[in-house]
């Protein structure tokens, strides 16, 4: 029913006139971002999670130390580490411009929201192989 209520009002519009060619025009001005965030922010967060993966190795108590920490980080808000984020370019010397406000950095922030998830997989592998 929440879900329900608000479609209701914006489907009419649709049906009389729908921007295909606006809606084409900003997924192709996106794209390119889009691409570069998920595949920086994949590979960022697959690289780490190996390495602790490798580290973590088959010990029980780090691999039980580890996801309790993981579970944790993943139970933080994604505007957590944007706020973060903020506060660390606001005080930051003009001279770290260049690293501090970067798709990079985007990209880095995205990494550590999907940190856990690729971490849970890599010890989950590493420990039984």
């Amino acid at each position: 029913v929440t879900l329900l209520l608000p479609l209701v009002g914006f489907i009419p519009p649709l049906l009389l006139e729908f921007p295909i060619e606006r809606a084409f025009q900003e997924v192709t001005r996106t794209f390119g971002n889009t691409l570069f965030y998920a595949l920086a922010a994949g590979l960022i967060a697959s690289t780490c999670a190996f390495v602790l993966g490798v580290g973590v190795g088959r010990s029980r108590a780090l691999r039980k130390f580890s996801l309790g920490a993981l579970l944790a980080v993943l139970c933080l808000p994604p505007s957590l580490g944007a706020l973060g984020m903020i506060q660390t370019a606001t005080v930051a010397p003009a001279s770290l411009d260049f690293l501090l406000r970067s798709r990079f950095t985007v990209a880095v922030l995205l990494a550590l929201r999907f940190l856990p998830v690729a971490a849970f997989l890599a010890i989950r592998g590493i420990g039984l192989s």
